[in-house]
């Protein structure tokens, strides 16, 4: 990433069809981080990371959030309605190289 503690700031550079994918599995119903990883071929820390970006922006909503028999939580994702919206200097990707 980009040096920034982790879940604080994404990678500019990060390939943009990582979030495309991303939305796109999301709009078809609940994914978690893992299904996400593996059915679009995204290493999970960077899926993991660009589900909390989306999510503070308000691009993908938690649905649902299951626990595993050894305890661990497995969030599930969707979609959230598209939206134009001005975003302020923050919140903007920068241009992809």
């Amino acid at each position: 990433m980009n040096g920034a503690p982790r879940g604080e700031g994404l990678d500019h550079g990060m390939d943009e069809r990582y979030f495309l994918r991303i939305l796109l599995g999301t709009s078809l119903g609940p994914k978690s981080t893992e299904e996400l990883s593996r059915i679009y071929h995204i290493p999970r820390g960077v899926c993991a990371d660009i589900l909390r970006y989306l999510e503070k922006r308000g691009f993908v909503s938690n649905a649902v959030t299951l626990f595993t028999p050894d305890g661990r939580a497995v969030k599930y994702f969707v979609r959230t309605e598209m939206r134009l919206r001005v975003l302020n200097e923050a919140e903007a990707l920068a241009p992809l190289a």
